[in-house]
């Protein structure tokens, strides 16, 4: 029998497993934290887009403008769509105009990532991750000046991933 944890020790980068980490707590932090989409007896999902409204255009602009965010402004991640039956392919998604899209593209990095479309980790996926944890940190931290989403940084707090915040 194959030991998958020992071929995933060796092929998952300490990158992604961190990213993979942050992401997930965050996702807890949204639905604790008062951002949580779904109706009673449905599927409780993160509000992802309540989440950037509640951020604002001018976090928006200061994450656009932010070097460390560069690469989604130039080589935003491909989304994976449907080509023909048992067919698909990587597509380029509108470019990215507001919060909202930006959170999209994080979500698409970990999604392209995580459920395994990617071979092999290229460069371009760690810088891409790097971008999107400097994001994700820079809205939990951008939390603790906005009143709408204070409890996110604390219900993040109820699952901390070593090293964060």
């Amino acid at each position: 029998m194959h030991d998958y944890r020992e071929a995933i020790k060796g092929y998952v980068d300490q990158e992604a497993v961190l990213f993979f980490c942050l992401f997930s707590r965050i996702e807890f932090a949204l639905k604790r934290g008062g951002f949580l989409r779904g109706q009673v007896g449905d599927k409780a999902e993160p509000h992802w887009d309540g989440f950037a409204n509640a951020l604002g255009n001018d976090f928006f602009d200061e994450l656009a403008k932010a070097p460390q965010v560069s690469i989604f402004f130039k080589q935003q991640p491909k989304r994976l769509v449907v080509k023909a039956a048992n067919e698909v392919e990587f597509v380029k998604p509108a470019d990215i105009k507001n919060l909202q899209m930006l959170f999209e593209a994080v979500r698409l990095v970990r999604n392209n990532l995580f459920h395994g479309e990617k071979v092999y980790v290229s460069q371009r996926d760690l810088d891409l991750m790097e971008a999107s944890i400097f994001i994700l940190n820079a809205a939990i931290n951008a939390c603790s000046e906005n009143d709408q989403c204070k409890a996110v940084p604390v219900a993040f707090m109820f699952a901390s991933v070593a090293g964060y915040p």
